[in-house]
């Protein structure tokens, strides 16, 4: 590296050298996964729909019911020519039921596309634990996209301020003009409305980062480019991330269990067709009176199979059945169309990957390129050969170089990130690589 660039990478504006951040990465990630709402209400509603698993379960057990009842009666009776009869008395039944499903494979199969929806719902949730944790990390490295916008802003003024006081002190020796000191007053007063922009456009980003993650921590983080540590970063084999991909995706799984799920359901649908068999007991107690039977009493214990067996139902039952096999189709087209969508996603990433690290290598070259044509162009003015306007283009020239080449690595991270979320593995060793740049 030349000299000119050692100065540029070792001054305090430097590309994301001040860029400011609420909290680590991790501790953003750890806060977001605790309390934000979307999370927790996903959360929320998957433990809701395990307790489906639960209900199914339920069905095969046996089913045992009490029941008592007591009565008041008040009967009148005539008869013929004989005067009538009042009655009163209590009439009392108590029974305790049991009922066993013997066979009814449906439950069975009802109870298998449950818990394969289960595993689905799962997988949903874990996705969404990563989309989040890849959103902390974009709305992260935004702020310091936008910090560095505003570090480089600074920069600017604080070099037109120095062209200013010089185009003064020109001026008034008679070698400058009037014309060259209005354009670097001008271009002052933009870089100021510039960095008022910018700067509510920060504190706007900072405040939804923290309504992401719920976290009021401040601290400051520097990312730093240190070659050793972004060659981690470096990707290689796109064939064998679109394999992980297409094998570890949560998407894709969750939708290979939803497949599963569709046959089972299909042949529960078919099992609808099948005689079922019932076991019951059955245990009662009874008492009444009339003017037949003064304190009667009966006890009655019964045990029973009950067969049922479907014969015409208007052709619901073959309805259904096609109707399970259509939401089968349904489930497979919709994975092969993932996997599509997989295969282009990963195939986005990895390029990105590699595109802004071809992209940094160009941008350092350039900036290097740049620094040395501001340089000139300051001697030139110093000569009387150029005027301070070249100076003015030259410097912007620069700075909007060092803002692309902080960009480019900052897009390196995040397709990085991406990638690693569409092959099922951004975990904590990820993020923690992540943060070894953020020091």
């Amino acid at each position: 590296m030349s000299v000119h660039m050692k100065f540029i990478f070792a001054s305090k504006l430097i590309i994301c050298s001040c860029c400011f951040a609420q909290g680590d990465l991790k501790e953003y990630v750890e806060a977001a996964r605790n309390n934000n709402s979307e999370i927790r209400k996903a959360r929320a509603e998957f433990n809701a729909f395990v307790e489906q698993e639960n209900i199914v379960f339920a069905n095969l057990l046996p089913s045992i019911s009490a029941r008592v009842s007591r009565s008041k009666v008040e009967q009148e009776r005539s008869d013929s020519t004989r005067p009538k009869i009042k009655q009163n008395y209590i009439t009392e039944s108590d029974s305790l039921s049991l009922s066993q499903p013997l066979y009814r494979p449906r439950l069975l199969k009802d109870l298998e596309n449950i818990r394969l929806l289960v595993d689905s719902e799962k997988l949903i949730l874990e996705q969404k634990e990563e989309l989040l944790v890849l959103k902390v990390a974009n709305q992260y490295f935004d702020i310091l996209d936008k910090q560095n916008k505003v570090d480089l802003i600074k920069k600017r003024i604080g070099l037109l301020e120095e062209q200013l006081e010089a185009s003064k002190k020109t001026f008034l020796a008679g070698t400058g003009t009037i014309t060259e000191r209005a354009e670097v007053k001008s271009a002052l007063d933009q870089a100021g409305a510039e960095l008022i922009k910018n700067t509510q456009i920060l504190k706007l980003a900072f405040s939804n980062l923290s309504l992401i993650s719920g976290l009021d921590k401040v601290s400051t983080k520097e990312l730093q480019y240190e070659e050793k540590e972004f060659e981690k970063f470096k990707v290689k084999n796109l064939k064998k991330w679109e394999e992980e991909a297409l094998q570890r995706n949560f998407d894709t799984l969750s939708f290979q269990k939803r497949i599963e799920a569709a046959e089972a359901a299909l042949s529960a649908e078919r099992y609808n067709r099948y005689p079922t068999i019932d076991m019951s007991l059955q245990v009662a107690r009874g008492s009444s009176e009339s003017t037949f039977f003064v304190d009667s009493e009966t006890t009655t214990k019964s045990v029973g199979i009950t067969l049922s067996m479907p014969l015409y139902q208007g052709g619901s039952l073959s309805s259904r059945i096609r109707r399970s096999a259509e939401t089968l189709n349904a489930e497979k087209e919709g994975l092969n169309f993932q996997r599509e969508e997989i295969r282009r996603r990963v195939q986005n990433s990895f390029f990105g990957v590699v595109e802004n690290f071809s992209l940094n290598d160009a941008l350092e070259t350039a900036l290097e390129s740049a620094t040395i044509e501001l340089e000139a162009n300051k001697k030139s003015v110093t000569a009387g050969l150029r005027r301070r306007l070249d100076v003015l283009i030259a410097q912007q020239k620069a700075i909007s170089i060092e803002q692309q080449l902080s960009a480019a690595r900052i897009k390196i991270v995040l397709n990085w990130l991406q990638l690693n979320m569409l092959s099922g593995r951004l975990d904590e060793d990820k993020i923690s690589k992540v943060s070894k740049i953020l020091r």
